[in-house]
């Protein structure tokens, strides 16, 4: 499965939309004891309420996205100048995807911290 899927790039140079995909680890459980896996899931109406948003993906990929070891995000980068090589466009990609998957990460332990967390007052 690909980290990132290119999508188009602007006709200007300056900006590539891109879908990443950011690998959901099986090990660890939030406060409600579900897996990081399933609160992925549960985040998004459940497994038959997620979709893709990248034309032709693959049954994996998408198998994987409805059972929470993948989540996917669309994302634009923009490039630091319209004077770049193709390596370096690809560079810039993969320096962004490397941010960007640091800070989702970031976010969802925090937004998913206690997703499916039951209890009754006594």
């Amino acid at each position: 499965m690909s980290d990132y899927h290119i999508l188009e790039m602007a006709q200007d140079l300056k900006t590539v939309n891109v879908i990443f995909h950011l690998p959901i680890p099986a090990a660890g459980t939030n406060e409600a004891g579900k897996t990081w896996r399933e609160a992925v899931v549960l985040s998004q109406g459940g497994s038959t309420e997620i979709t893709s948003q990248l034309p032709g993906i693959t049954q994996a990929e998408l198998d994987a996205l409805k059972n929470g070891s993948l989540y996917e995000f669309p994302f634009t980068v923009r490039f630091s100048s319209v004077n770049l090589t193709n390596a370096q466009r690809k560079t810039e990609i993969e320096a962004a995807y490397t941010v960007k998957t640091s800070e989702i990460v970031a976010e969802k332990q925090i937004t998913l911290s206690f997703i499916g967390y039951e209890s009754d007052v006594t």
